[in-house]
């Protein structure tokens, strides 16, 4: 759950739920459950037209969000599930050029490409940085 929540942080979304499911559905609102008998349950996610790295032009948070644009980063972990935040952290620390290296593709348009280059590097500073991940991701956590 922490490395679902910091993910969608990092690329800008608000539009998904591990919780809340849609009607007729056992899990997920954008994202999809998986079992594996030795690793547990994995909610994979999906539809990302509503997220700031990618930023269609339709693109609208929630009115109940405190953000007016999706391209404001705005944390929707659950403070009791956040206890593997720190090994989440490493993990994408571990695989940041990798992550990168998924947004720097030359069939995407050089301008959107480096925005959204942009835009990823820009959460790794704000996960490494304890006084903004302080405040923009524990101090953010939901109850």
């Amino acid at each position: 759950m922490s490395l679902l929540s910091l993910f969608h942080f990092m690329i800008g979304s608000t539009d998904w739920s591990a919780i809340r499911s849609p009607e007729g559905e056992d899990c997920c609102h954008n994202g999809a459950a998986l079992n594996d008998a030795d690793a547990g349950v994995f909610v994979i996610p999906y539809d990302f037209d509503q997220t700031g790295i990618i930023n269609t032009s339709y693109a609208k948070p929630s009115p109940v969000l405190s953000i007016q644009r999706v391209t404001q980063r705005l944390y929707r972990g659950i403070f009791a599930k956040n206890d593997g935040l720190d090994w989440a952290v490493a993990l994408l620390n571990e695989r940041r050029d990798a992550v990168i290296a998924a947004f720097d593709s030359e069939r995407v348009r050089e301008r959107q490409r480096n925005r959204a280059l942009d835009y990823i590097r820009e959460s790794y500073e704000i996960i490494n940085d304890p006084e903004r991940f302080n405040e923009d991701v524990l101090e953010a956590c939901r109850e």
